[in-house]
């Protein structure tokens, strides 16, 4: 019995060793354009409050620093008549210079609404609210070449995750020749007033990736955008692959146009975190610095062997507000490139090295 103490301290001390940590692989060497979606950055710059890389030195020069981790493309996001400038089409055109003078390219998602766009709200812009599909069509095609003759973007989205039409009611998928239309239209529009712009449709996951872009064949466009979060399309990275090479007989580049992982489950801010639960996680990876960077460098590795375009990372600079505060919080803080301190992840570490 005189050793029953120290045999329970034992088990006591095993119980709470920390859980194993995946393997962080080297920076892969292949050449895959990595873009980020970093459409807040201007609000968040406008605070002052500063940000870090993994030293703890302030970052003087965000579009710079990105650059030389190895990101090639920012994607931004277009909303039409916003009462949040950073999304307006003036504030953009001046955050796409300012991208462009940094080495960068710039990737733009317009929305076709006043707000969020997505599998599950395809809003008009209230400009547009009531339209017949006659005006609507020429709404499209005047307000699409407008922004493309203004930004000039390297890439051009039609629309941000489309799988149920966009503009609805009239645009829905259920409303296939309107539908087609519009996209169209906006495609034609890009085309003309920009030929140099790569044109995207964007598609929210795999499951019935195929069989959207199958019936797309006669619209003008150049590249297939898929998003991929676990928690939203499923952890099967297998099944990912499999769809990926099918896909691909669709004859278009395809870019994974948006990912995230978390880096923790806990919050800073009061802002509600968008994924918070465990059961949300990929299997392989905790919710930890080191799980967030091998989820990513899985990724990178996964497109960069499929023959991928390349691969784009949403809101790694929507960061924490400070401690108990809202403004300019964000739901997404704890899947960003930025820990709660706004110090540099070791994400930022495998991103690859430019040539």
């Amino acid at each position: 019995m005189r050793y029953l103490p120290l045999f329970l301290l034992l088990v006591l001390a095993c119980s709470k060793a920390p859980a194993p940590q995946p393997a962080v692989e080297p920076p892969t060497t292949v050449d895959l354009p990595i873009a980020l979606d970093a459409s807040e950055w201007p609000a968040w710059a406008a605070t002052g409050y500063p940000v870090f890389d993994t030293t703890g030195t302030a970052i003087p020069d965000m579009l710079a620093f990105l650059r030389d981790k190895g990101v090639t493309h920012i994607r931004l996001r277009l909303w039409h008549s916003s009462t949040n400038p950073t999304h307006g089409l003036e504030e953009v055109a001046q955050f796409a210079t300012a991208i462009r003078s940094a080495g960068l390219q710039v990737w733009l998602t317009v929305h076709y609404s006043d707000t969020w766009a997505d599998p599950g709200q395809q809003t008009p812009p209230a400009a547009w609210q009531g339209l017949s599909i006659e005006p609507l069509v020429d709404s499209v095609a005047q307000y699409t070449t407008e922004v493309a003759q203004r930004i000039q973007p390297d890439i051009m989205q039609v629309g941000n995750e489309i799988n149920q039409g966009f503009l609805w009611p009239l645009g829905e998928r259920d409303e296939p020749a309107n539908f087609n239309r519009l996209l169209q239209t906006g495609c034609s529009a890009i085309r003309s007033a920009s030929p140099g712009t790569k044109i995207m449709l964007h598609f929210a996951g795999w499951q019935g990736a195929q069989f959207f872009f199958n019936h797309r064949a006669f619209i003008d466009y150049d590249l297939i955008g898929l998003s991929y979060y676990p928690w939203w399309h499923g952890d099967d990275l297998d099944n990912m692959r499999i769809a990926l090479r099918e896909l691909q007989s669709v004859g278009k580049p395809i870019w994974i146009a948006e990912t995230a992982y978390p880096f923790t489950l806990d919050w800073q801010d009061t802002t509600h975190n968008a994924i918070g639960l465990a059961d949300q996680l990929h299997p392989d990876y905790p919710a930890t610095p080191a799980g967030q960077a091998a989820f990513w460098q899985r990724l990178l590795t996964l497109s960069a062997n499929e023959d991928l375009a390349g691969i784009a990372y949403w809101g790694g600079l929507k960061l924490a507000a400070q401690p108990g505060q809202t403004a300019p919080g964000s739901g997404w803080e704890n899947l960003a490139w930025f820990d709660f301190n706004h110090r540099a992840l070791p994400i930022l570490d495998v991103l690859q090295t430019p040539e």
